[in-house]
């Protein structure tokens, strides 16, 4: 037949061959398949119950292996390191296996279950991938109440997710292995192992999931209940997510805080207060009462004064007739809490710097090894000169809002895995739609009648500074909103106190003003605005026998190296006004530098440090040029005890009751001065306490003076007045409290009131129009971003298109022909 026709006719002819065999055997495969899936279905009617339980428990196992595998990889890439006593989140395990085990297996074909089963697993891989990819972008893990932050935080923090990427590459590759292998054996390799089992079963695996997790809390019951327990800290909703995870894992955590988020599960408690042993936090040792015996505060003796110790109160404060007054018994017991704390007073620093000027600072990522001699000249300098504290600690590890609220007011923001349930991130934000008496602008306002002014170089609808500030007494400047600056993220702090210096540096009475920073934001790499204007500097000034080389720890100075710049303009222009001596300038870091490696942060520091103290150990600068010498005091304090301190050196008013932290100058007997952490940590001139492991390591003159006994109680009795703090301050935020403090105090009339309320709802609505423009913004994001890869796909089809003709006209005998689109003249039939 072939000999009579042309070439072409045989190709025709041979290739109609080819599609008749295809036809076929695509016949013959669906053929194939309608008999294996009948097959599958006889034979999932003939198991018994005893298989069907089998095929659950496989995927019981199979879920467990894949779970544990990417926990052990998640706590390898935390702390480089798996320890024993953290490996008590294995006991949820079962239930977390047992919740996709029962999501998985259904369908008597087997199809359904092939398509679940790897969806699943591509679900786990994506959880802990994320969780790689956070902690790599903030040092922490991921925790359900940042989701109020909406797609504004995810773009604005996009920019840095590359060099995240970078980092969290291995594990992330290691971490999609159990998805591969899922696909593998759901397609090629043991496809009739994937398979359904039955609703019964799938009914008993739902039950198990709940007797699972309540054997879960039982076995952790087991290892104890005591305030450092493994159950203590599971149902403690005054734990953090890092320090939970630690101890619980990451799944564990989120869920613990999924069933607060969305269905209220536990909840912070003005119950949560105690009785305080006083004997036991003085070690019931006269000799050694005050914290401040062994503390060598260098007051000049040209500086001290006759002593007048008077309480810091507002007398016009009435608690008993607040007390008789309030409905709720957690509203009584916050009352009864103020009353009975015991009030800072006035001491030998009391108006050491009344009359003078305050620029207070906030500043970003700011911590010690920010002030170097060589490259930060201007911050080393105000860093060793003014009042110097030798003890002052950080007590955030990373979310800017926190350390900023704590250092505007002097209240522990809600830090716990609970905090935030369906509200703006973080208590500053909260705190706009609540009564705040005692922020740093109200107060200077009420006292001293002098406005405070405030800026920050970014959006303040970004935590909602724009509704949280003024509610402090601030009349606030904000990119966009009286300021431009030449980058957005992060921008200049130069190009701030350029455009802002002028608001206030001419004024005839003392002035106030308020800056949080921005040029400090990691990351510390190329990727960085700040970074990319500043690096050639730094690594001229380090020249090239430094021993600070690595990429984040030069980056960190080229960042601070913008504040330093920030600093130095100030300082010129406050010389230039002649105001330099009488103007006091604060500033402290919002949180420990989080972006820094662990080897940029050794560097930096000279030294390997220890990351449960050594990295929140900071600088907080007060600086005046016209003091003669330095003046350093080593009393141990941390964020919230910065604005009582320099409200006594001012002389302004306050109530030190409603505050959770002490002026680090009053030394009387009793007064107790810590260093506090996020995480219930505490140090002292006695101990350090790891609130993570609830570990104390006490000094050696500690341990040789004081029984173990003495030392336990002490320990126990600064965790409960610690946690007094936190949870009075958290809790007054949340039911409004000083509203009804100051209304049944008669200091707010009917019509004020009225007012408050009124600006309140305001503030709520303002918020939920903001959250409508967030999501908006979101969706127009992502509208960008598909319609941008709808286009580069387009052009890449049209190139490729392009290039096909061009192969075509320069070589017509060599075309190559799509089977799933022919050419009109290749017969199909």
């Amino acid at each position: 037949m072939f000999e009579k026709m042309s070439k072409k006719e045989m190709e025709k002819e041979l290739e109609k061959d080819q599609k008749q065999e295809t036809k076929l055997s695509k016949e013959e495969k669906k053929t194939a398949i309608k008999e294996l899936k009948e097959a599958r279905a006889e034979e999932f009617k003939s198991r018994t119950k005893k298989q069907h339980i089998m095929v659950a428990l496989f995927y019981l196992a199979v879920f467990a292996i894949m779970l544990t595998y990417d926990e052990l990889l998640l706590r390898f890439v935390f702390s480089k390191k798996i320890e024993v006593r953290n490996l008590t989140f294995l006991v949820f395990i079962p239930a977390e296996a047992a919740f996709f085990a029962t999501i998985a297996g259904f369908g008597k074909k087997g199809t359904a279950a092939r398509i679940i089963f790897p969806i699943e697993s591509f679900i786990i891989s994506a959880y802990y991938i994320g969780q790689v990819l956070f902690y790599h972008n903030s040092q922490s893990i991921f925790s359900l109440a940042l989701l109020g932050m909406g797609g504004a935080a995810i773009g604005n923090f996009g920019w840095a997710l590359p060099n995240a990427f970078r980092k969290s590459l291995v594990f992330m590759i290691l971490m999609l292995i159990p998805f591969i292998l899922s696909v593998v054996f759901s397609v090629k390799k043991k496809p009739d192992k994937i398979k359904g089992y039955s609703l019964l079963v799938h009914l008993f695996a739902f039950i198990s999931v709940i007797v699972l997790w309540v054997g879960g809390i039982g076995a952790l019951r087991l290892g104890g209940t005591g305030r450092t327990s493994v159950y203590r800290l599971f149902f403690n909703t005054l734990a953090d997510t890092d320090t939970t995870y630690g101890r619980l894992g990451a799944l564990t955590t989120n869920v613990v805080e999924l069933g607060a988020k969305f269905f209220g599960i536990g909840g912070n408690s003005a119950e949560d207060i105690v009785e305080i042993d006083k004997n036991a936090l003085s070690l019931d040792d006269s000799s050694t009462t005050s914290e401040n015996k062994t503390s060598k505060n260098s007051v000049s003796e040209d500086t001290a004064v006759e002593v007048v110790r008077e309480p810091w109160v507002n007398e016009d404060i009435d608690f008993d007739k607040v007390l008789a007054s309030v409905e709720s018994d957690d509203e009584k017991k916050l009352i009864e809490y103020y009353s009975t704390k015991e009030p800072t007073c006035t001491n030998e620093m009391t108006g050491y710097f009344e009359g003078y000027n305050l620029i207070y600072i906030c500043g970003e990522s700011f911590w010690t090894y920010a002030c170097n001699e060589e490259v930060t000249p201007t911050l080393y300098k105000m860093a060793h000169n003014g009042i110097v504290l030798n003890n002052y600690y950080n007590s955030f590890k990373n979310t800017t809002t926190n350390g900023e609220y704590a250092f505007n007011t002097s209240m522990w923001p809600d830090v716990s895995r609970i905090a935030n349930n369906g509200t703006d991130v973080g208590s500053f934000a909260q705190s706009a739609s609540k009564f705040m008496p005692q922020g740093l602008g109200d107060l200077t306002l009420q006292d001293k009648n002098t406005t405070t002014l405030a800026f920050h170089n970014y959006y303040g609808k970004y935590y909602r500074r724009i509704l949280s500030w003024p509610n402090l007494g601030y009349q606030c400047k904000f990119m966009g909103s009286g300021m431009t600056f030449t980058t957005t993220w992060p921008s200049s702090d130069l190009e701030m106190m350029q455009q802002s210096i002028p608001d206030y540096i001419n004024s005839d009475e003392p002035f106030y003003a308020y800056y949080m920073t921005f040029s400090g934001h990691g990351p510390y790499t190329s990727t960085n605005n700040i970074y990319r204007k500043n690096i050639d500097y730094v690594k001229n000034t380090l020249g090239p026998n430094t021993d600070i080389t690595e990429e984040t720890a030069v980056g960190y100075l080229a960042c601070n190296t913008e504040l330093d710049k920030a600093m130095e303009y100030l300082l010129d222009e406050l010389e230039k006004a002649d105001k330099l001596d009488n103007t006091v300038i604060v500033i402290a870091g919002d949180h420990y530098p989080y972006y820094l490696s662990t080897e940029g942060r050794d560097q930096l520091a000279g030294y390997t440090m220890d990351e449960n103290f050594d990295i929140y150990k900071s600088t907080c600068i007060i600086y005046n040029a016209g003091m003669s010498e330095p003046m350093e005091v080593d009393t141990y304090c941390s964020n919230v005890d910065i604005l009582p301190t320099i409200l006594n050196l001012f002389n302004i008013e306050h109530d030190s009751r409603l505050m959770a932290g002490t002026d680090i100058f009053d030394n009387r007997d009793g007064v107790i001065h810590r260093a506090a952490l996020y995480n219930m940590s505490f140090i002292t001139d006695k101990c350090k306490y790891n609130g993570s492991t609830g570990e104390a390591t006490w000094t050696e003159e500690a341990q040789r003076q004081y029984t173990p006994d003495k030392r336990d109680a002490y320990v126990e009795a600064m965790v409960s007045d610690l946690t007094n703090d936190y949870v009075a301050a958290t809790q007054s935020i949340e039911l409004n409290v000083f509203k009804d403090i100051w209304y049944y105090s008669g200091m707010l009339t009917e019509e004020e009131l009225l007012a408050e309320e009124e600006r309140e709802n305001n503030v709520l609505t303002q918020d939920e129009e903001f959250n409508a423009q967030d999501a908006e913004e979101k969706l127009r994001k992502e509208q960008e971003k598909a319609a941008k890869q709808a286009a580069e796909e387009a052009a890449a089809a049209a190139a490729a298109a392009a290039q096909n003709a061009e192969n075509q006209m320069a070589d017509p005998n060599n075309q190559t022909t799509d089977p799933q689109n022919p050419p009109a003249d290749v017969i199909t039939d």
